[in-house]
């Protein structure tokens, strides 16, 4: 059973106008499948932002990661006739704190491509006739 979307009327099967307020059955259905497609673009723009948050993760991460593993200073200590030498890696915060930001994007950016692949999904049900 079919309903107006305009005044919300039962329509039979085989009626093309509404017979509460006279819009056109099939054009009403049109228009609704328009605003549909409409949708589906929104969200498919909305997914890149989430695509585009992972790729950033993926080079902080990177980034983090070679401050953590790359450069390395050493440093020497005394201590009256003791003398010793540290390796130790000058930007190691750096790099915990740029690969724990990456984790994050990666978390954000991978729960809204799924979100917005899940609604787009849902979308394209709509399209397809019953």
């Amino acid at each position: 059973m079919a309903y107006c979307t305009r005044c919300g009327q039962v329509v039979n099967e085989g009626d093309t106008f509404c017979s509460g307020c006279g819009v056109g059955v099939v054009a009403a259905a049109e228009a609704d499948l328009d605003k549909i497609e409409i949708e589906i673009e929104k969200t498919r723009r909305h997914e890149k932002v989430g695509w585009v948050l992972m790729i950033a993760a993926v080079i902080l991460e990177g980034i983090g990661g070679w401050l953590l593993l790359g450069p390395t200073a050493t440093r020497t200590e005394s201590h009256g006739a003791l003398h010793s030498q540290a390796i130790y890696h000058p930007y190691g915060n750096a790099g915990d704190a740029l690969v724990f930001l990456g984790m994050l994007l990666v978390l954000i950016g991978g729960g809204l491509c799924v979100y917005w692949s899940l609604r787009q999904s849902r979308l394209m049900r709509k399209l397809k006739p019953q």
